[in-house]
C-alpha cells in the first residue's frame, strides 16, 4: 500500500490555468478592437481625409449667380465634410441677397447639395419700373432692372403721404 501511495504522490495532477490566463486571448483582441477604432476616429477627425468636392445647387436662380453661392460656401468647406457646420452654411447663404431660403444638406462622400429658394419680386416702382420690392419676412430689399420685376405691378408714389393715402382708398 505504501508503494501505491508512493505511486500516486509522483503522479502530480496537471495544474489549473487561473481564469485570467484562459481568457487573456479574448482581452488581447478586446484591445486590439479598441486600438482599431480610436485609429479610425483619430484618421476621420482630420478634414483632409473626407474633404468636400462639390457643392451641388438645386433651384431656379434667376438673381443669385453661382459666384454668389461659392463666395457664401467657401470658407466652410475647408472644414471637411464630416466638419462643415450645416448650420453656418445655410445661415450665410441665406444673408446673400435675394435668397429667401437655403436648405444645405450632406452627401455621401464628398459633397453639399444646397436648396436655394430666392425671392419673389411683389411690385416695382420709378418712372420706368426700375426697383422692385421682394416678399421677405426677414428683410426688404431693392434690385434695379430685374427681368421679373418688369412683369411685376408698378407702383406710383410722388411721396410717403400720397402712397398712404392711396393705400387708405383702397382699404375702404
Amino acid at each position: 500500500m505504501a508503494k501505491r501511495l508512493q505511486a500516486r504522490l509522483n503522479q502530480q495532477a496537471p495544474m489549473a490555468r487561473p481564469v485570467w490566463l484562459a481568457r487573456l486571448p479574448l482581452l488581447g483582441g478586446g484591445l486590439a478592437l479598441v486600438a482599431l477604432v480610436a485609429a479610425a476616429m483619430v484618421w476621420l477627425l482630420n478634414p483632409q481625409h473626407l474633404p468636400l468636392r462639390t457643392v451641388r445647387v438645386q433651384g431656379q436662380l434667376a438673381h443669385v449667380t453661382p459666384a454668389d453661392i461659392r463666395a457664401a460656401v467657401a470658407p466652410y468647406a475647408k472644414q471637411g465634410f464630416l466638419h462643415v457646420d450645416i448650420v453656418a452654411v445655410r445661415n450665410a447663404l441665406e444673408k446673400v441677397p435675394w435668397i429667401y431660403s437655403a436648405q444645405v444638406t450632406r452627401s455621401w462622400p464628398d459633397a453639399l447639395l444646397v436648396t436655394i429658394q430666392e425671392q419673389q419680386v411683389l411690385a416695382r416702382w420709378g418712372a420706368r419700373g426700375a426697383g422692385g420690392l421682394q416678399r421677405s419676412p426677414r428683410r426688404a430689399r431693392t434690385r434695379s432692372g430685374s427681368a421679373s420685376s418688369r412683369s411685376s405691378p408698378r407702383v406710383n408714389a410722388r411721396s410717403a403721404t400720397s402712397a398712404g393715402a392711396s393705400a387708405a382708398r383702397c382699404r375702404t
